[in-house]
């Protein structure tokens, strides 16, 4: 018997719809992962915990970047009850831990299970239902994960565990502070015109990205002042960045922020948007004719007549909420291990090719 949830194909629920979905299911027992906000959240997601919270058992103990033996133990939970429906509240460590508990369910736990072939016949009957409660990682949306094993990065992609659905509530965003508000916001936004530009873009990945970017754009103040309203387009907006990254993968802008987050301990959303503008600027003296038309379009959807101009309003953007770059103690030993740090592969993906020189120009700008 194939999930009963297969058919919502990772469509957008309103909270109200939580009931609907569950009785879909009709679990003996589900498994509710959430972080430590859970807590703090409004009474209206509460209550999906509170109706049904007899067959429910809970999983919290993990870290902000998910470790691998956080995961194992939420399996082990899993399997322990036999539960058949998975529902991640919280943000995209929260969603990723998730997504992993579903993926390794039923592997032979002798070897590293993110090595080995996931059993697709028992993972095929597992629901997956995801409410973020950030506006940003479009974790709700995608076939990827993040875990860490002793320290290094893990990667996860698998059809199989992009939620089934997902529930977007904008009450969630009141209590996020400020900061995180806004780092989820860029990450977004560089998601979206990278997933653009990516040499794997597609028509439908185009229209994903454009709803994402026009979204931002238009309701990015708003949201930031505290409008309910603009909050639920910015997490419409953050959903289709998602969706479209999902299909192309990010580009440079995000090969490059990865080491620049954890060195200054500056949020990951935050560390993109330094990277993006600078990435972009070098990206136009090297584009032919097509990738210009790209940059152009990408550009009207900041309401923007060319690419220089898009850059500097997305300059304007991050300058409004007093985002600076990181200040370096040892700038040029800082800027080797960076540029050292960018792995190759993540670079495949950009239109245009950077070698280490050019990368190195490029974070020198960053943090000057």
């Amino acid at each position: 018997m194939e999930r009963a949830l297969k058919k919502c194909n990772n469509l957008i629920f309103d909270v109200e719809d939580f009931e609907k979905l569950y009785f879909l299911v009709s679990p003996k027992k589900w498994m509710l992962v959430c972080d430590k906000s859970f807590d703090f959240l409004p009474t209206q997601i509460k209550k999906i915990y509170d109706m049904h919270k007899n067959n429910c058992v809970v999983f919290s103990d993990f870290e902000s970047n998910p470790k691998y033996e956080s995961v194992l133990a939420g399996l082990k939970l899993f399997d322990d009850n036999q539960c058949t429906l998975i529902v991640a509240i919280g943000g995209g460590s929260t969603i990723d831990v998730a997504k992993c508990i579903k993926l390794f369910y039923g592997i032979d736990g002798r070897e590293l299970l993110f090595k080995q072939k996931p059993n697709y016949g028992l993972i095929s009957k597992i629901n997956l239902i995801a409410l973020p409660t950030t506006a940003g990682t479009g974790s709700e949306s995608t076939k990827h994960a993040v875990i860490y094993h002793n320290g290094v990065k893990q990667s996860i992609c698998d059809n199989e565990i992009i939620p089934d659905a997902v529930i977007l509530d904008s009450s969630v965003l009141r209590g996020l502070p400020i900061i995180h508000k806004k780092a989820a916001l860029l990450d977004a936004l560089c998601q979206a015109c990278e997933s653009w530009w990516s040499n794997d873009s597609n028509e439908q990945s185009v229209f994903y990205s454009e709803l994402a970017i026009l979204g931002i754009i238009d309701q990015w103040e708003l949201y930031l002042s505290g409008d309910e309203n603009a909050a639920y387009r910015i997490l419409k907006a953050a959903n289709y960045a998602g969706k479209a990254i999902n299909i192309t993968k990010t580009t440079a802008a995000h090969a490059m922020s990865y080491k620049l987050s954890s060195m200054y301990n500056i949020p990951h959303g935050i560390a993109v948007a330094l990277c993006f503008p600078v990435v972009w600027e070098h990206m136009i003296m090297k584009a032919d004719e097509k990738l210009l038309k790209v940059f152009d379009n990408i550009s009207l959807c900041f309401h923007s007549c060319d690419s220089y101009s898009a850059i500097s309003y997305f300059k304007h953007i991050i300058k409004e909420m007093e985002i600076v770059s990181p200040k370096s103690e040892n700038m040029e030993e800082d800027i080797k291990i960076l540029v050292d740090s960018v792995n190759p592969e993540r670079l495949l993906n950009n239109p245009i090719k950077f070698d280490k020189n050019e990368i190195r120009y490029m974070y020198e700008e960053i943090l000057k």
